[in-house]
């Protein structure tokens, strides 16, 4: 039987389903061993879907209100973490539109890579948003949190 070479878009769509499967069992056994980094397993995995979407949708306004939004909890869980986080949610966007270009998914763009490196702004806005809010519920007894609470 002959048969027709898969099309880029379902290739991609195929391992890019399949890195994120074979992410959440080594995802679970890491935070197995070192629970302390749930939230950084949990900014990875979101960073990497947010640019998978990203790369299947024209519009950005999405994307930013993701980036915004992940980042906002995972700086409220972690505001020490803050930057870190920021970097792990956003750092796919780029990754994932330099893999889209390679694969012949998308063709040249009118705004080209280096502007994905724009998806920081929303990302490092909702995560240091996040630790301003953890910090001043601190204390809050709707919170239940105390002053010097920090998840680490």
């Amino acid at each position: 039987m002959n048969h027709a070479p898969a099309h880029p878009h379902v290739l991609f769509t195929m391992i890019a389903f399949n890195l994120l499967v074979v992410y959440f069992p080594v995802a679970l056994f890491t935070l197995w061993r070192r629970p302390q980094i749930a939230v950084e397993l949990l900014a990875v995995f979101l960073g990497l879907l947010t640019g998978l979407l990203d790369l299947r949708s024209d519009d950005t306004q999405f994307t930013v209100l993701l980036l915004l939004v992940f980042g906002c909890f995972a700086g409220f869980a972690k505001p020490p973490r803050a930057a870190l986080s920021a970097i792990l949610l956003a750092g796919w966007i780029p990754v994932v539109t330099v893999a889209g270009l390679l694969a012949g998914v998308i063709h040249g763009q009118p705004y080209g890579v280096p502007a994905t490196s724009l998806a920081f702004i929303p990302a490092l806005v909702g995560t240091y948003l996040g630790a301003f809010v953890r910090r001043h519920a601190a204390g809050s007894p709707a919170v239940g949190l105390d002053k010097n609470e920090m998840i680490s």
